[in-house]
């Protein structure tokens, strides 16, 4: 295993590596259907009006206004509107400025800031451990380039695996490529400072820090600028792990020490850590952050081809493409979007991603007792175990991110996802290997790390959710499922007569996706009893998954409101004329079937209602919180109206009040099936004067909150450029 930068001896060395396979590689077409076998489909008979009824799930009531199927229109048989966008729309490509603002043209000023991250003290017998199973190897990256050819070894016999039978597997031992570079130290200089008016000096002595494979042991006291670029470290990454390590809970925090982590990794943290300061410093902070991490990544992967292979290094990219998803910069995207197939060719050629066939054997975690002799040993080998579990799931997450925000297909094949789901948090933060052991012979195999396979499985049965099932693994199941439904989507589009002139998927594929919706619903009900902050993040992320994907499974509904209010936010002086005939086509579809229509809004609400609870301020929920914000604002405008009468003789319902509350559901069945008032927010009405503005300006405010990340002024943009008083 490589020991990641969390041991005390420096990680991985070259010899852990070996064969040549590539780690550029296209990746495959998906599999949309891969993770459903034919006889769940064909278990259930579920049709619009009976769906609720024919699920055997005790929370099946929940489907009296959670259908599973929203298809408005019967074949799709209607024209397309001339330039509108299907399947959605490249958010992130989508410039309201100048491609020349010079986002990154961040001044810095000198100063030092006082907060500094603790180390954890480890035992005597986990230093230990990490000394003796990592002495043998030294790290190839710190070795001089002119000594590693002379002095390189010939591997073992027993190292050398046999040819691969098939020429495109992946091996994860890979042939270490290395070439000559610049100090890094040199590359940093002339990229980063250059953008810099003053040069100032903390980002010079930061350079100085991160310019090393680590952080130095040695006294910085002496040097003032040096403490100020550590404390600058220290107090990012103290935000990174106070914000952003419960979203994402990638890094191994009881054996986590600062002068033992890799500084690519430290870097790609504290680029995330800075952004979310309250100060116009810090946020320019993390501009400058995100140039070093850049370069650094770049750098060490073409320096040695090994350390795409390596945990710490991997982490780095993952973590610094989701920075670059939500920062709003243009380049800073594109560069995501590029490095995207390299970290998920690399966790293909670590083993991390890899294919699997129907005949072959779902492993569980099934010991129940661990030596107390090797204990430490046996814990810092489940945690590298864990950890790359850890980042091949993570990676999935963001690549489901830029798939949902740019409309793109996904890069990893569902088939390959990870055999087993991740283990309790409880267990990952054990602080000690005596405490992780104690943890660990008492939990279940489910909590230690539940198959994949066999959880989806059950809950696309119908045989709820295991009590014991770790929060986190629930929301990876609801992105397993919401890649399905966007991959059914991208096919039905795909068949459409402007494409393929085939006849449209829609009705076949019913049954598929009322029981995939079925299950969303599922998992969000299930996990209602909350007992922590870190599991109110995973049932809000995956509530927001589960309420966006009856969204966008509904037909063309939401991909007509997207072109509404992204041609209303061009600044083209010429009409766009399908703007018109896009008002016209939504209007039609929500008068045609009213009750699915509010059923959609209702989903909206929702939406809003889990963001205004308790708001996970990551790339994609802002996305999908401006999404829920103009379906309820186009559903307001071009829905269907109630006449005057029942307006004013029946109390306008609130939808964005949870259903767990006493006589919400009934209340929501009755407003789906008869229409009516309703209101949201502050809105007590949304037939009162100025409820439009109102709404507007609340999801304004809402995207505010998330104003860390530079992908929410954009939907702020488009908000305010959207007329209301517009036919």
């Amino acid at each position: 295993m490589i020991p990641d930068g969390g041991h005390h001896s420096r990680p991985m060395a070259a010899s852990s590596f070996s064969s040549n396979t590539s780690f550029f590689q296209a990746a495959p077409e998906p599999h949309p259907m891969g993770m459903i076998s034919p006889e769940i489909v064909s278990s259930f008979n579920t049709s619009p009006t009976n769906a609720g009824a024919e699920y055997s799930h005790p929370m099946g009531h929940f489907d009296a206004y959670l259908p599973g199927d929203f298809n408005f229109m019967p074949s799709n048989s209607a024209p397309r509107i001339v330039g509108m966008v299907e399947g959605g729309v490249d958010w992130l490509n989508l410039e309201f400025d100048s491609p020349n603002n010079a986002d990154l043209q961040a001044q810095y000023q000198t100063g030092g800031l006082q907060a500094a991250y603790p180390n954890p003290h480890m035992s005597t017998a986990v230093a230990e451990a990490l000394y003796n199973r990592n002495q043998q190897a030294i790290p190839a990256q710190l070795m001089p380039i002119r000594n590693q050819d002379s002095e390189r070894k010939a591997p073992k016999s027993s190292e050398v695996q046999t040819a691969q039978q098939w020429p495109f597997d992946h091996t994860r031992n890979p042939e270490s490529q290395k070439c000559r570079l610049p100090p890094l130290r040199d590359i940093l200089h002339g990229t980063v400072l250059s953008n810099e008016p003053d040069n100032g000096v903390i980002i010079k002595s930061l350079i100085q820090l991160m310019s090393s494979p680590y952080l130095p042991e040695m006294d910085l006291s002496l040097d003032v600028s040096m403490m100020s670029a550590l404390d600058l470290l220290k107090n990012s990454l103290e935000l990174y792990f106070s914000e952003f390590h419960a979203v994402l809970p990638l890094v191994h925090i009881p054996t986590f020490q600062l002068t033992k982590v890799p500084t690519v990794t430290l870097a790609a943290m504290a680029c995330i850590g800075a952004m979310y300061s309250d100060d116009q410093q810090g946020t320019e902070q993390s501009w400058s952050l995100s140039e070093i991490c850049i370069q650094m990544i770049a750098y060490l992967g073409n320096g040695d081809s090994t350390n795409f292979y390596n945990s710490p290094y991997l982490i780095a990219n993952c973590l610094h493409q989701i920075y670059s998803l939500g920062s709003g910069n243009r380049r800073l995207y594109q560069n995501a979007d590029c490095s995207r197939g390299i970290l998920i060719g690399c966790l293909r050629g670590m083993g991390l991603l890899q294919p699997r066939v129907s005949t072959e054997l779902e492993r569980e975690d099934l010991k129940n007792t661990i030596s107390n002799e090797n204990v430490a040993v046996e814990w810092l080998r489940w945690k590298d175990q864990e950890q790359e579990k850890r980042i091949a799931w993570s990676s999935f997450e963001y690549d489901c991110s830029l798939c949902t925000l740019t409309a793109k297909r996904g890069a990893v094949d569902l088939p390959e996802l990870p055999h087993l789901l991740p283990c309790a948090e409880p267990l990952w933060d054990a602080p000690s290997p005596q405490a992780w052991a104690a943890l660990y012979t008492r939990l279940t195999p489910t909590a230690r790390g539940a198959s994949t396979a066999k959880m989806l499985r059950n809950l696309l049965a119908g045989k709820g959710v295991p009590e014991d099932l770790p929060a986190w693994s629930k929301r990876l199941c609801a992105q397993s499922i919401g890649r399905l439904l966007w991959d059914i989507k991208q096919l039905d589009i795909m068949a459409t007569s402007e494409y393929l002139r085939l006849p449209s998927l829609a009705a076949a594929q019913r049954q598929t996706k009322s029981t995939l919706l079925q299950g969303l619903n599922t998992l969000t009900e299930s996990m209602y009893a909350l007992s922590s902050t870190a599991e109110l993040i995973h049932y809000n992320l995956t509530s927001l998954i589960c309420h966006y994907s009856h969204l966008y499974s509904a037909d063309e509904a939401m991909d007509l409101v997207v072109h509404i209010f992204r041609t209303s936010a061009s600044h083209s002086k010429q009409r766009d004329p399908s703007l018109s005939s896009a008002k016209k086509r939504l209007a039609a579809i929500l008068a045609k079937n009213p009750h699915k229509a509010r059923n959609l809004a209702w989903h909206a609400a929702q939406i809003i209602a889990v963001a205004s609870e308790y708001l996970v301020s990551a790339p994609c929920e802002i996305m999908r919180v401006f999404m829920g914000y103009i379906f309820i604002l186009a559903f307001a405008k071009f829905g269907p109206q109630s006449s005057p009468e029942t307006n004013y003789a029946s109390c306008p319902v609130r939808l964005d009040l949870s259903n767990r509350m006493d006589g919400q559901r009934t209340a929501i069945a009755t407003w789906i099936e008869n229409g009516g008032p309703w209101g949201i927010g502050s809105v007590e009405s949304i037939y009162s004067p100025g409820s439009l503005h109102a709404i507007s300006e609340e999801a304004r405010a809402m995207l505010r909150k998330m104003r860390f990340w530079g992908l929410a002024k954009k939907f702020s943009r488009i908000l305010e450029s959207f007329d209301f008083e517009a036919d």
